[in-house]
């Protein structure tokens, strides 16, 4: 069945509808940053982490909103004041108003923006606040959307996340064709949220579905284990639920064990030659690790005060690293690798460390390696479309399974950074149930179809 344009559109729009409250005025967030209506950021941050004004969203609300060239100018100038506070308080956020009010960060934007007020909005997704500017007569201008109109702006700057999205396809190798219009509104769900990283893997899983890498089973337990964030269960909820109607590939995309390995042995040659230097591979001894209580300096990364915003801590549990949890072993020969990594770079080990190890310790989950297998992480070396560094890569020689998307997997490192270990051991468990539960069901049914065969009579 061809691609249904008008349907994926509706279907982009409802996604993020239940996704994101529907503020049909201008509010910060808890980083500052102006936004308006279905989420749509009036700034945005440069590669130094800087911000900057969003230009073509700005002009775009102007469209909508038909304000005129002198209405213009002032709430660039406005957005633009609100920058320059923006880049004093880099990183800063709050969780609450009152604390936000009470910072130098909420008394200067107050200063800018006017008066901040607290509002509750009721989304499909439940109920949430929103700290609205630009909505009183004491505030330098007044910004007002209709429903409509917040869909219209959504719709303006849809084609700016279309091209992420494609992006994302192209660099997994996936085409366009091989989603339905559900999928490809989850991706862009992830991509539109800035969560670039899992729209990534998520395309990566489907265009390994449609090369015929994997099974459909398999498919499905990758994208519950890639979707799944503790931070945001109501959004990758909706995202899955989009992501389950799943496109039927062609018959001619089912590939043999003998394709597969050689797809494999290609794959292996060209991650070797082309994303990573040659004195950059860490092999990881086979061994497995003793199950001893990690040392002090390994466990810098667990400190509270660095969680993201949303995370709660899991109290009083046996996480990998600690004696008892079956992922230790696994997780230590990791720590080696990447403790050899930062030896190469000249660097102690620090919070970076004990994140991208958690991160590793998920990717390796996800594949099902054990600490007995023959294990090797690196970055990539500099490439056409990569500087060096930016993805880190770990994969499995000499397993005797010819599924060649089973011995390699690879995350941004951004991304691998920007999660707590604690959140990564919270995905791992989410990975490692629906692995079991997979197990057991299959278990089940070869059971009912043993029970189930007929008896010959000799």
């Amino acid at each position: 069945m061809p691609f249904n344009q008008e349907r994926y559109e509706q279907l982009r729009a409802q996604l993020v509808d239940r996704n994101e409250a529907n503020v049909e005025n201008v509010y910060l967030d808890v980083l500052g940053i102006p936004t308006t209506g279905l989420g749509v950021s009036l700034t945005a941050r440069q590669a130094d982490r800087t911000m900057s004004l969003d230009t073509n969203h700005i002009d775009a609300l102007g469209d909508v909103l038909d304000l005129n060239a002198q209405q213009r100018q002032q709430l660039t100038g406005v957005l633009q004041d609100q920058v320059t506070i923006q880049n004093q308080h880099i990183d800063e956020r709050h969780s609450n108003l009152g604390d936000f009010l009470r910072s130098d960060f909420g008394r200067d934007s107050q200063r800018v923006v006017g008066p901040i007020v607290n509002t509750q909005h009721d989304s499909p997704s439940g109920r949430s606040w929103s700290w609205d500017v630009l909505t009183s007569a004491e505030s330098p201008m007044q910004i007002q959307l209709t429903h409509q109109q917040s869909l219209d702006l959504f719709n303006r700057v849809a084609p700016e996340y279309e091209e992420r999205l494609n992006n994302s396809l192209r660099r997994a190798n996936c085409p366009p064709e091989a989603l339905s219009e559900e999928q490809r509104a989850a991706i862009y769900s992830m991509v539109y949220q800035g969560a670039t990283g899992k729209a990534q893997r998520t395309a990566d899983a489907i265009g390994d579905y449609w090369k015929g890498e994997v099974t459909e089973q398999q498919l499905r337990v990758t994208l519950r284990t890639v979707v799944n964030d503790p931070a945001f269960p109501e959004r990758s909820r909706n995202e899955l639920d989009f992501l389950e109607n799943i496109k039927q590939r062609p018959l001619n995309q089912t590939q043999s064990p003998e394709v597969l390995q050689r797809a494999d042995d290609h794959e292996h040659r060209r991650m070797m030659e082309e994303d990573r230097g040659p004195n950059n591979a860490i092999p990881l001894a086979p061994t497995l690790a003793p199950e001893i209580d990690a040392p002090e300096e390994d466990r810098q990364g667990r400190r509270d005060s660095e969680r993201d915003l949303f995370q709660r801590p899991q109290v009083g549990r046996v996480q990998p690293g600690d004696p008892g949890n079956p992922n230790t072993p696994l997780f230590e020969k990791i720590r080696d690798g990447v403790r050899a990594l930062d030896q190469q770079a000249g660097k102690p080990w620090d919070e970076n460390s004990e994140r991208l190890s958690a991160s590793l310790l998920l990717l390796a989950g996800e594949k099902g390696f054990t600490a007995k297998d023959d294990l090797n992480i690196a970055t990539n070396a500099p490439t056409a479309t990569f500087a060096g560094g930016e993805v880190v890569h770990i994969w499995r020689t000499g397993h005797p399974s010819p599924d060649p998307a089973a011995h390699r997997a690879h995350m941004p490192m951004q991304e691998a950074l920007a999660v707590p270990a604690e959140q990564r051991f919270a995905q791992l468990d989410v990975v490692q149930q629906a692995r079991a539960e997979e197990l057991q069901r299959s278990q089940q049914q070869e059971t009912a179809q043993a029970q189930s065969a007929p008896v010959r009579s000799i």
